[in-house]
């Protein structure tokens, strides 16, 4: 079951063996979430998430587009990156 704010933000998400609540900023952003009372909170350069940490680890990192929320690469703690995304209108 999901929770939502009066922004229409999700704020809470429940299940049998899960439990994730999210936090955001002034502006709207997507700043804090909570994964079975594991904070994960993430690093923004502008409007552009950048990073994911825990504690004070980077435990994630992104390759980002020109556009807002255009990610090309997600790297983890692993040793190899994991794609999610690539445009290819934008390769040459």
């Amino acid at each position: 079951m999901g929770t939502w704010n009066a922004h229409n933000w999700l704020t809470a998400i429940a299940g049998p063996d899960l439990t994730v609540g999210f936090a955001y900023d002034a502006l709207g952003r997507h700043i804090e979430k909570i994964v079975n009372g594991q904070n994960i909170v993430f690093l923004y350069d502008g409007n552009q998430v950048i990073a994911e940490l825990a504690g004070n680890t980077v435990n994630v990192k992104l390759l980002l587009g020109i556009a807002v929320d255009e990610m090309l690469a997600r790297y983890t703690t692993c040793f190899l990156p994991f794609i999610n995304f690539i445009n290819v209108a934008f390769l040459p």
